[in-house]
């Protein structure tokens, strides 16, 4: 995916060409490159997308090229195990000339597979405008179980993405959407749960004692919201389907923490084992 990290949001959204023009200036794309005009040839061609996702397998850039020329709509058809053509391209290589390609092909590319991206990294980009954005985004068809940078290390899911950005009510609006709890979700959670000894430069070494900070700290008013607020997401991941006998991690967190109320309410909440 090129230039990703340079790519800027403009936060006034809007479906269209604009934006994708503005992505593919930065990323070196010229679709003018690209002819995808239909000759006689193609009149009696019949390609599906198990031909499109073969051939970009094969990294045959010039039979992706043909193909899309006989149906540029094939671009965001997915396959009967739902990846799209710009995904499968990133398992199997992420081959630049079939990224681009793709790309140019169809506007919705870009809107379905880098867009929602961009938009749930920027942190200019308010958690209640991200939201938005997503609305529009399910309607034009992006699926809420999506993976995201997967190039054969399991990606990323737009609820990860989500909750590590601390878009909290993106979040909960992709759960509504269908999106499914990833199975290492708790240590996500646990990871942004140890954020705030991090931003204290508060070391976490269990197999030390606990330092007079560190027990100061959780006293404080700061640690106690902070825990209220964590756990009101938890209780709602919950709801989502969660299992809370997956979060030993965090209760070893809070245990070595001796915070006794995070662990009566991670008792609470149904976790059994004893700490």
């Amino acid at each position: 995916m090129k230039n990703f990290i340079l790519f800027i949001i403009v936060i006034n959204f809007v479906f269209g060409t604009d934006l994708r023009t503005k992505y593919l200036n930065q990323s070196g794309i010229n679709c003018d490159n690209f002819n995808f005009q239909k000759t006689e040839k193609f009149n009696n061609q019949n390609f599906t997308i198990k031909n499109l996702n073969d051939a970009i397998k094969s990294k045959d850039v010039k039979k992706v090229k043909e193909i899309l020329t006989y149906n540029k709509n094939l671009s965001i058809q997915r396959d009967e195990h739902g990846k799209t053509p710009f995904k499968i391209n990133q398992l199997f290589g992420n081959n630049p000339q079939i990224e681009d390609l793709l790309l140019c092909a169809n506007d919705d590319v870009f809107t379905l597979e880098i867009y929602p991206i961009s938009i749930l990294n920027d942190k200019l980009v308010s958690d209640e405008k991200t939201k938005e954005i997503l609305k529009e985004l399910f309607k034009k068809g992006l699926d809420a179980n999506d993976i995201f940078y997967d190039f054969g290390n399991g990606g990323s899911t737009l609820l990860m993405m989500a909750y590590h950005e601390k878009k909290i009510k993106s979040a909960y609006f992709i759960l509504e959407n269908g999106a499914k709890i990833d199975k290492n979700f708790n240590k996500s959670f646990v990871f942004m749960y140890t954020q705030i000894f991090r931003d204290e430069n508060l070391s976490l070494y269990t197999k030390t004692p606990l330092s007079k900070n560190l027990k100061n700290f959780i006293k404080t008013q700061k640690y106690i919201n902070f825990r209220n607020e964590k756990f009101k997401e938890l209780e709602n991941f919950l709801k989502f389907g969660e299992d809370i006998q997956n979060y030993d991690l965090f209760a070893k967190v809070l245990s070595y923490l001796n915070d006794r109320y995070g662990l009566k309410k991670l008792k609470d909440l149904g976790y059994k084992s004893d700490f």
